[in-house]
């Protein structure tokens, strides 16, 4: 048990163990001594009593209130240890009456301390001082009429040495009792170094008969070459001879053996407060709108978990129970609602054979004279890579069930030579050998053949090379159950996982296959004469399924293209009260199966099918996937084998007229030895012209390249370029599976800005208290916003409910660098008109292509904007020097016509680059050579107080808040710890207010340098300067730059109540930083941070090359065979039909195909009006007859332009037989309580001449359709 100590005086101690002795040397210092300080985060969790994770506490803290009571004498006999406790402190807030507990156990130190009094308006921070102490220290300042009292209190904790301080966390629980604990070390016994190798042979051979006798398995072990080296180093080879009887069951009386085994059911606290339950909410949350959604029960008044248990009460059935099954990498989880059998009921979980979970509820229930009994059974098969010893069942205490089951560790990836893993397999008749050799102390494991209990053979063994080593053989006979199936022996079958997605034609991940589907449905009406105008082919196609079920009028059709094999069934009338699996058998077939009972009066009738699936030979089995719809429709995709392989290292590659080199690196003296990463012939192959450049750098060149740099000031803005990018609309933000991936980042954002209002409710969710909250105040700082970057994508999420309906939403693009989102809304309140606006701009990254930009809004009002990187290869910018000839470094770089030559990763170019602003590219053509020097732009300053010095002015980069925007992340911390000392250092301490408001407060009042926050941190790759300048931000001017390339100066002035305002500061670079690489950037709230990149010197010479020429062989022709041409043509979004120019010569056409409409449908408009009638008109009207199309033909190229207004989001543009073009689309409208689906088709053909491989679709911001097709010259 440690002591716990307050502090009083400042005293330092030292604490040194030898030997079992200690010594403490105290001494009291009037000065302040310097301390290595760490403050801990403080997390919030739910109620001590309540949330879980306190378990292990509860006992420390219910003992630490009884000691307090003991010692103020104050024991009640009219209520619990802790109201007594809580009247007391509210009576008298003093050290001597607060509970404080330490602890120890095997594993932690544990420290409890009640800061309850100080959470609420006050203040407690954690903090660990020179790694040994913690100190917990917390504040309050109360009023009570017109007098103000504050009260703090400080503890002080002495740490055990055994202790990991950098693993030490602070949790304080909602009711305000704060947990410190502190992991201990692991035991630190002394170990002899072993080094083992270890060579193993395994060897089985595995007999199978099918005449249901028992057959013996035989599996020899030889364990050879074994080497310890410890201080009695010793030999020893066991060689163990395994014995195993198998037992083969048929399957008629495989019930019998059932091997169940009951799990116990561990309870927690309420489902929505426990964090154990933190990340099965959103999947229990889902289940239940998928209840009432299937039971047609919608209600504006109360929310969906009070809507679901109203209807549990009014019918317990099975058909709307809660139940949902969630599985990531680590685990695989089942989520079951149980509440109506907890109470007085029974539930029981079980596993049976180690492959299935059954749970049973049972209740029984007295209504007046009346007993009623209910009941359910849930049945669930666990995948194959469970571990079922680890399955764990708890509990909730408003009764929600969660099953975890943790899977089995991966295998470790074989890389090395020295683990490399060979297997034959040679199969006669109905026997099977299998050999698998393996190296270095790494397990074997054989499929199907379990070895345990062997006893460990230990013995004396003495490490002799080149002798003879002494054998011992361990026998042990092992019995292993074993199913065989009489109708499909040695059949290997594998059942699918079926995923539950959303409707077919409303969820997005069906996209791809719905005209498929619809094909197939089209295929079973004609084969069965079945045709109606009153209603569409989907309808026609139930009511025929309802009429007669069977399988000659099931939809099934299969697709297949470069990349997948898809399969696509009609399962719909087998999924409620029936059963529909898949499996894949020998790896080469997929089954599908269902099965289904009804009762109509006194009949029952059954139902049943199976279909049979053969996938071609380079189908990738383990990757395929079973997905089925929320109305029925399966679909299975089976990814398909990469066609060639990727080859690390060095690859030549020959073919004819066609020349492919890789890159090869040489360094010599420290340099780290890589493969060269940037030469993919996976992109050279794909390129019909192809040529080769080399480059040579001799000892007497120095080769350059430097990017032309451009340097934008603020005063400077002419030459704005404005596109405006199309929002398409997509199903609910919390349902479609589209945002799956964003929901996370909404839903902190969310919290975010609650935290920032002190909104928290315990009546309902997140969502729903930040709707209220937007409801009574709109405005943009308690917008939702979100700003996610990843390796692949930069994605930007922002709440516009509020705008969608009945306003406008706006998403452009600025000079392909800034998106700018915009919204507008008008409302009407009695007499009173109301106008809400707002305008969000993000920074997109230097490396986001622009074009790939798009923008979707969920029917719920959340617009994700995403941006996807650019794939392309590097560019090449600055220098790379040669100075030394310690270093070679061989260069050879092989590309396509069109495409960027860049150097291979190792060497970095990126970061070397900008050392010199010059940059000479040599290239040698045929008996040729020409030399091209580019020089990079450099804006330069003369100071002219100062002879000899250069100034270099930096553009300075804008992103979002600091305390949203991700890229300040790493530097929020610093600029805090900045932030405090300037308050310290002033003496300012608010309670009432956050440090950042604080210190604000003291910046209006004293605007000095001397208030300014500014901090510098230095890693081994940045160095990085951290200042705050919001105050001359915003109306004033902040310029950074470089001087002499060895110091940073950024200044600042602003002119406030005729008073001017100015700040200078300077810093000095390290030697070890590239001045080229400074960067400025400037959060929206103004904190500036300056990152300056660590020099990474490469200094090389390139050894002569013999000269080879540069060959560019183009083809000059061709050669498409027309009549199988099929391209799918990808649809490329620009501006506005009317104004961006690439539409500009199809205008005149579009213009007459729309005068042509509106005469022939005798639409009543003016000329000038004769567009926005069209449109209206086709709003209540989209029929092909009024659609306005066009086609113009000219010498050079073919175009058709097609207006698609109303089907954004479902049109198709493909080529089909080299002489079609065909042009689909597919829209849905609301009529009243229904939703109407319509679609188009058209067609038009392609001149003869046409260039297949050129033509484009192209759509404008407002839904028209152009499709260019350039004609071969």
């Amino acid at each position: 048990m440690a002591t716990v100590q307050k502090k009083t005086t400042r005293t330092t101690k030292k604490v040194t163990e030898t030997k079992g002795q200690v010594q403490s040397q105290s001494t009291v210092t009037k000065s302040s001594q310097v301390s290595s300080q760490k403050t801990l985060t403080i997390t919030k969790k739910g109620q001590f009593f309540s949330d879980s994770f306190f378990e292990d506490t509860r006992q420390d803290f219910q003992d630490a209130i009884k000691d307090v009571l003991t010692k103020c004498g104050d024991k009640s006999s009219t209520g619990d240890d802790i109201t007594t406790y809580r009247s007391l402190r509210t009576r008298e807030l003093k050290d001597e009456n607060q509970a404080i507990k330490s602890t120890d156990d095997e594993l932690y130190h544990k420290i409890v301390v009640d800061v309850n009094d100080f959470i609420n308006g006050g203040e407690v921070s954690v903090k660990t001082v020179e790694e040994r102490e913690v100190v917990v220290e917390g504040r309050v300042e109360r009023k009570q009429g017109n007098t103000r009292s504050s009260k703090s209190f400080k503890r002080s904790f002495i740490l055990p040495e055994d202790i990991e301080v950098e693993a030490l966390t602070a949790v304080v629980s909602s009711d305000g009792v704060l947990i410190i604990k502190a992991p201990k070390k692991p035991s630190s016994a002394t170990q002899s170094q072993i080094s083992v190798k270890v060579q193993k042979q395994v060897q089985s051979s595995v007999t199978k008969e099918t005449t249901g006798q028992a057959v013996d398995k035989t599996v020899s072990v030889k364990t050879e070459n074994v080497q310890h080296t410890t201080k009695a180093s010793q030999d020893n080879v066991v060689s163990q001879k395994v014995t195993q009887q198998v037992k083969t069951v048929r399957e008629s009386t495989s019930t019998s053996d059932t091997a169940s085994r009951p799990l116990t059911i561990v309870k927690k606290g309420l489902f929505f407060d426990d964090s154990f339950f933190e990340d099965s909410r959103q999947p229990f949350q889902t289940a239940i709108k998928q209840v009432l959604e299937k039971s047609n029960v919608t209600s504006t008044q109360v929310d969906d978990i009070t809507n679901y248990r109203n209807l549990r009460q009014r019918d317990l059935k099975e058909e709307n129970q809660a139940v949902t099954v969630s599985e990531d990498q680590q685990t695989h989880k089942i989520i079951v609602d149980v509440q109506d059998f907890i109470n007085g009921g029974e539930v029981t979980v079980k596993t049976v054979d180690e492959r299935e979970v059954v749970i049973q509820g049972h209740i029984e229930k007295q209504e007046g004279n009346t007993r009623s009994s209910k009941s359910f059974c849930k049945r669930f098969v666990l995948p194959e890579d469970i571990e079922v010893e680890s399955v764990t069942s708890v509990v909730s205490s408003d009764g929600v069930l969660t099953i975890t089951a943790p899977r089995k560790p991966s295998a470790v990836p074989v890389t090395d030579a020295t683990k490399a893993v060979s297997i034959e397999k040679t199969e006669t008749k109905k026997q099977i050998q299998t050999t698998v050799t393996t190296t270095e102390e790494q397990d074997v494991k054989e499929p199907q053949v379990i070895i345990q209990q062997v006893p460990q053979v230990t013995q004396d063994v003495t490490s002799q090379k080149d002798t003879e080593q002494e054998k011992t053989v361990t026998t042990v006979t092992k019995q292993v159950k074993t199913v065989t199936d009489t109708t499909t022996s040695d059949t290997a079958s594998r059942p699918l996982p079926i995923v539950k997605k959303g409707s077919f034609f409303d969820d997005s991940f069906f996209e791809d296959s719905r005209e498929l589907f619809q094909t197939a449905v089209r295929q079973v009406l004609e084969k069965s004469n079945v045709t109606s105008t009153q209603v569409d082919d989907i309808t026609n196609y139930r009511n025929l399924r309802q009429r007669d079920l069977k399988e000659e009028n099931q939809a099934v059709t299969v697709n297949e293209d470069q990349k997948t094999h898809k399969i696509i069934v009609d399962v719909q009338d087998f999924l409620n009260g029936g059963e529909v699996t898949v499996k894949t058998v020998d790896e080469r077939e997929v089954v599908i199966e269902g099965h289904i009972e009804k009762q109509e009066g006194n009949t029952k009738s059954s139902k049943r099918f199976c279909k049979r699936f053969v996938l071609p030979e380079d189908i990738e089995v383990e990757s395929v996937t079973s997905v089925v719809s929320s109305d029925g429709v399966l679909t299975i995709t089976a990814p398909r084998k990469p066609s060639t392989k990727q080859i690390e290292g060095n690859i030549e590659t020959t073919q004819t007229k066609k020349v492919v080199k890789t890159t090869t690196i040489t360094t010599i003296e420290g340099e780290e030895d890589s493969e060269p990463a940037p030469v993919k012939p996976k992109e050279v192959v794909k390129k019909p012209d192809e040529h080769t450049v080399t480059q040579k750098v001799d000892k007497e060149t120095v080769s350059t390249v430097s990017q032309l740099d451009k340097t934008v000031t603020d005063s400077t803005t002419t030459g704005t370029v404005t596109k405006v990018v199309t929002i398409i609309k997509k199903g609910s933000f919390f349902e479609d599976s589209f945002f799956e991936d964003s929901r996370q980042l909404f839903q902190t954002a969310v919290r975010k800005v609650l935290e920032k209002f002190n909104e928290t409710s315990s009546q309902t969710d997140d969502i729903t208290t930040y709707r209220k909250l937007r409801q009574r105040d709109l405005r943009e700082e308690n917008q939702a916003v979100t700003v996610d970057e990843n390796q692949t994508t930069q994605k930007m999420i922002v709440d516009v409910q509020d705008f969608v309906n009945g306003g406008e939403v706006t998403v452009r693009t600025v000079n392909e660098r800034e998106v700018i989102i915009e919204g507008h809304i008008e409302k009407q309140e009695g007499n009173t008109k109301s106008s809400k606006r707002f305008c969000k701009r993000f920074v997109l990254s230097e490396d986001i292509d622009v074009e790939s930009l798009t923008c979707v809004v969920s029917s719920d009002g959340v617009l994700t904007i995403t941006a996807l990187r650019k794939s392309g290869t590097k560019q090449i910018e600055g220098t790379t020097e040669t100075t030394q000839n310690k270093k070679v470094v061989k260069t050879t770089i092989t590309t396509t016509e069109g495409q960027d030559v860049s150097e291979p990763a190792p060497v970095r170019p990126k970061e070397v680059v900008k050392k010199s602003d010059e940059n000479i590219v040599s290239q040698k053509t045929d008996q040729e050579k020409s030399v091209s020097t580019v020089t990079q732009q450099v804006k330069t300053v003369t100071d002219s107080t100062t002879t000899g010095v250069v100034t270099r002015i930096l553009t300075i980069i804008r992103k979002g808040l600091f305390f949203t925007d991700s890229f300040f992340e790493e530097t929020r911390k610093l600029f805090q710890t900045a932030v405090k000392q300037v308050l310290v250092k002033f003496h300012e301490t608010s309670t009432q207010t956050d440090e950042i408001t604080t210190y604000r407060s003291l910046r209006q009042r004293n605007l000095s340098e001397e208030t300014q926050a500014t901090t510098v941190h230095e890693d081994q790759q940045n160095h990085k300067i951290i200042l705050d300048v919001q105050d001359f931000a915003n109306g004033g001017e902040v310029t950074v730059k470089i001087v002499n390339e060895k110091e940073v100066v950024v200044e600042g002035h602003i002119v406030k109540q005729e008073a001017t305002k100015r700040f200078c500061r300077k810093f000095v670079l390290p030697e070890g930083a590239d001045a080229k690489s400074v960067s400025p950037v400037m959060s929206a709230d103004g904190v500036l941070t300056i990152i300056t990149k660590k020099k990474i010197t490469i200094t090389t010479t390139k050894k002569e090359t013999s000269e080879k020429e540069v060959s560019v062989e183009k083809k000059t022709s061709k050669t498409v065979d027309r009549s199988t041409f099929n391209k799918v043509l990808t649809i490329t979004v620009k501006g506005a039909f009317f104004s961006d120019t690439i539409f500009q010569d199809i205008r005149q056409e579009f213009d007459s195909s729309i005068k042509t409409v509106v005469e022939k449908f005798k639409i009543k408009t003016t000329s000038s009006e004769q567009f926005t009638a069209y449109r209206n008109f086709r709003k209540s009207n989209p029929k092909n007859e009024n659609q306005a199309f066009a086609v113009k033909d000219t010498e050079d190229v073919w175009k058709a332009v097609i207006d698609v207004c109303d089907f954004v989001g479902g049109v198709k543009v493909q080529i089909i037989g080299g002489s079609e073009i065909k042009v689909e689309g597919r829209g849905n409208r609301q009529e009243g309580v229904s939703v109407v689906s319509f679609s188009f088709m058209r067609g038009f053909i392609l001149p003869d001449d046409a260039d297949l491989e050129a033509v484009s679709a192209v759509m404008s911001s407002e839904g028209i359709l152009t499709i260019i097709a350039p004609k071969i010259k």
